[in-house]
């Protein structure tokens, strides 16, 4: 069973969930002919908790900018970064 990004946000919860907006965290794009290579700052994981299990998961989620943006306004919440 293919599980949707919406069904699975909604079992963990927004009270399990924290967000970044990853725009507002690069630090270096490196573009080739078919991808790009993006590096980002975050205090969502370390290298002590890589090893011992307990950061967080991280799961990006690709939305056109007018999109997030409208959306976003819609619902009256600003951005949170």
């Amino acid at each position: 069973m293919k599980v949707g990004v919406s069904q699975l946000i909604k079992v963990i919860g927004d009270d399990r969930i924290n967000y970044q907006i990853l725009n507002h965290a690069i630090t270096s794009i490196r573009t080739a002919k078919a991808h790009s290579t993006i590096s980002f700052k975050t205090d969502a994981v370390t290298a002590v908790g890589e090893l011992a299990g307990t950061n967080k998961v991280g799961l990006v989620i690709w939305v056109d900018e007018a999109v997030f943006n409208t959306e976003l306004a819609k619902l009256g919440e600003g951005v949170k970064s």
